[in-house]
């Protein structure tokens, strides 16, 4: 049902898994779906047990009757941040790659280390956390559109009932999934794959 009824997770994680796996294969791929869905369950679910560390939050079960829920998170939550760090890890790169050539011939050097320098990671984390500015607010008006009230802060934020903890979580759940991805990428270059 979450897959169906959520269109557009199910829609970016679509073009999420084309370009990614044209980009870097299917293992690097399954990897990082892996790895950042587990960061980010781990993170919801401290979050709606403990604070931490995106603040506290609560969900409306009786609106996710019919969504996927594990340990207590909606499972479209935590599988978009599979996409989500991908397309921010991925314009970071692009930012910090380097320049070479002259004139109309400029070219981006895509080298390993670039791709997973501590200053590609620290920019892929903060336009994740960006992404989540535009993302949040409009999630958690979601009663006045068809996503419906799934959540609420019980000390809603000056940013559209937003809190401010909310953006520095997403900020560390990027940065722990960008640096996840670091050295499981290295630990699969030493394997050959």
């Amino acid at each position: 049902w979450s897959l169906t009824h959520r269109p557009y997770v199910t829609g970016f994680m679509v073009f999420f898994f084309l370009l990614a796996v044209m980009e870097q294969g299917w293992t690097r791929t399954l990897t990082w779906v892996l790895s950042s869905y587990l960061i980010a369950l781990a993170a919801e679910w401290g979050s709606i047990n403990y604070g931490i560390p995106f603040g506290d939050y609560s969900y409306h079960y009786e609106a996710l009757s019919q969504d996927l829920v594990i340990a207590g998170v909606p499972f479209f939550d935590t599988i978009s941040f599979s996409f989500l760090s991908y397309v921010s890890y991925s314009f970071a790169v692009y930012f910090m790659s380097p320049l070479s050539g002259r004139g109309f011939g400029l070219i981006r050097e895509d080298t390993q280390a670039s791709r997973w320098s501590w200053g590609t990671l620290m920019l892929g984390s903060f336009l994740m956390m960006v992404i989540d500015l535009i993302v949040d607010p409009i999630a958690n008006l979601g009663e006045y559109w068809f996503l419906g009230k799934i959540y609420h802060y019980p000390n809603p934020g000056i940013h559209f009932g937003v809190t401010f903890a909310n953006y520095c979580g997403w900020f560390v759940v990027a940065f722990a999934t960008l640096t996840a991805n670091r050295f499981l990428d290295a630990w699969l270059s030493t394997k050959g794959l």
